[in-house]
């Protein structure tokens, strides 16, 4: 009777989870910025009524913050931060870049967005970066430079509360899937 009871308990759980999971960081390996490609392609694909119903983002930042929603935007990588690695070859003489790993997170941006000051910044239900990526220096700008990918994100819209997201929105408790292409 009790392992009936718990797989009751248990389906009924599966039925009401949210509808989006993943993990917080890339695995590590490899070529970096394939990487995090594939990191980004193995998102969860979004339900037709997830993207159906889910407002462009720059409606959502132009309402009311502290408040549910399920924006629709594309996930950039945001700027990294690197190490300070002084870049040394063989005999002291300066080698070139490539010796530093950088670091940084995932955005949410408007469809439309041509800079990273309308962002939003997606954190998990603690606080930290939902989707994070790391990269040796040298690859940055190629990181960067890759085509956009449109995202559904759900979660709590709210100002900035950790000063390095100064001036950009956060959603909380966030929970992304890709939109079918």
């Amino acid at each position: 009777m009790r392992s009936l009871l718990f797989v009751s308990l248990l389906l009924a759980a599966c039925a009401t989870t949210r509808p989006f999971t993943i993990s917080r960081t890339e695995p590590r390996g490899g070529d970096d910025v394939a990487r995090a490609v594939a990191f980004v392609d193995a998102l969860p694909t979004c339900a037709a009524d997830v993207v159906k119903s889910a407002t462009p983002l720059a409606d959502v930042l132009a309402g009311e913050l502290s408040r549910p929603v399920s924006a629709r935007g594309t996930l950039a990588a945001g700027n990294a931060t690197c190490t300070l690695l002084a870049c040394v070859g063989r005999g002291g003489a300066p080698a070139p870049a490539c010796c530093n790993s950088c670091g940084g997170d995932w955005i949410l941006q408007p469809v439309d967005a041509v800079t990273k000051e309308t962002s939003v910044t997606l954190l998990d239900g603690y606080d930290k970066p939902l989707l994070t990526y790391s990269v040796m220096d040298c690859r940055v700008k190629e990181l960067v430079a890759l085509p956009r990918i449109d995202v559904v994100a759900m979660g709590t819209v709210r100002e900035a509360t950790q000063r390095w997201h100064a001036g950009r929105a956060e959603l909380v408790d966030a929970h992304v899937c890709r939109v079918p292409r």
